[in-house]
């Protein structure tokens, strides 16, 4: 399945997988580096879960955040996070 992503989605996605212990992450991150975005459903799966996962620890940050100059940085990447995993869901339900 091709996945549709815009330019600052694919960033945090390669944020994420450079980042992320996954056992597939390194392989899933060459992967959109060189911008080959079929996935299978396996690898869609593996995406979802690490989306699913700093999705989790960003609502954590976001409770935590004090700083008003902090808070709506952490909203924006909360927002393009979850348009991410919209699609990577959406792509999951079609493979």
């Amino acid at each position: 399945m091709l996945l549709q992503l815009t330019r600052d989605e694919l960033k945090l996605l390669a944020n994420l997988l450079n980042q992320s212990e996954h056992g597939s992450a390194e392989r899933l991150l060459d992967r959109v580096l060189a911008n080959n975005l079929r996935f299978d459903a396996d690898e869609l799966l593996d995406l979802n879960e690490i989306l699913a996962a700093r999705s989790i620890a960003l609502r954590g940050e976001i409770n935590r955040a004090e700083g008003a100059e902090l808070r709506p940085a952490l909203l924006q990447e909360q927002q393009r996070l979850q348009s991410a995993i919209d699609k990577v869901t959406e792509a999951c339900a079609m493979a």
